[in-house]
Protein backbone atom coordinates (compact mmCIF):
# COMPACT_ATOMS: atom_id res chain seq x y z
CA UNK A 1 0.00 0.00 0.00
CA UNK A 2 3.10 2.32 -0.51
CA UNK A 3 1.59 4.04 -3.36
CA UNK A 4 -0.43 5.80 -1.39
CA UNK A 5 1.09 7.35 1.51
CA UNK A 6 4.66 7.26 -0.01
CA UNK A 7 4.40 9.53 -2.64
CA UNK A 8 1.94 11.44 -1.17
CA UNK A 9 4.28 12.51 1.75
CA UNK A 10 7.17 12.67 -0.44
CA UNK A 11 5.23 15.21 -2.58
CA UNK A 12 4.45 17.12 0.77
CA UNK A 13 7.91 17.01 1.93
CA UNK A 14 9.11 18.73 -1.34
CA UNK A 15 6.84 21.44 -0.82
CA UNK A 16 8.10 21.78 2.55
CA UNK A 17 5.39 20.83 5.17
CA UNK A 18 6.15 20.57 8.42
CA UNK A 19 7.14 17.64 10.09
CA UNK A 20 3.91 17.16 12.12
CA UNK A 21 2.26 17.06 8.59
CA UNK A 22 4.82 14.70 7.13
CA UNK A 23 4.18 12.10 9.88
CA UNK A 24 -0.16 12.57 9.60
CA UNK A 25 0.08 11.65 6.02
CA UNK A 26 2.69 8.37 6.44
CA UNK A 27 -0.58 7.09 8.32
CA UNK A 28 -2.45 7.75 5.12
CA UNK A 29 -1.48 4.07 3.84
CA UNK A 30 -3.49 2.84 7.18
CA UNK A 31 -6.63 4.57 6.12
CA UNK A 32 -6.39 3.08 2.70
CA UNK A 33 -5.63 -0.65 4.21
CA UNK A 34 -8.87 -0.02 5.89
CA UNK A 35 -11.39 1.15 2.82
CA UNK A 36 -9.70 -1.40 0.74
CA UNK A 37 -9.85 -4.20 3.84
CA UNK A 38 -13.26 -3.69 5.11
CA UNK A 39 -15.10 -5.06 2.16
CA UNK A 40 -13.04 -8.36 1.90
CA UNK A 41 -13.19 -8.79 5.52
CA UNK A 42 -17.03 -8.75 5.53
CA UNK A 43 -17.54 -10.72 2.80
CA UNK A 44 -15.16 -13.50 4.40
CA UNK A 45 -13.19 -14.45 1.51
CA UNK A 46 -10.31 -14.34 3.40
CA UNK A 47 -11.11 -16.99 6.18
CA UNK A 48 -10.29 -20.68 4.98
CA UNK A 49 -11.01 -23.44 6.86
CA UNK A 50 -7.68 -25.14 7.03
CA UNK A 51 -9.02 -28.22 8.99
CA UNK A 52 -11.49 -30.13 6.64
CA UNK A 53 -10.28 -33.11 6.92
CA UNK A 54 -10.30 -33.84 9.90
Amino acid sequence: MWFVSLPLTFFAAYKGVPIYILVALTYTEEVAKFIFGIPRVLSKKWANNIVKDI
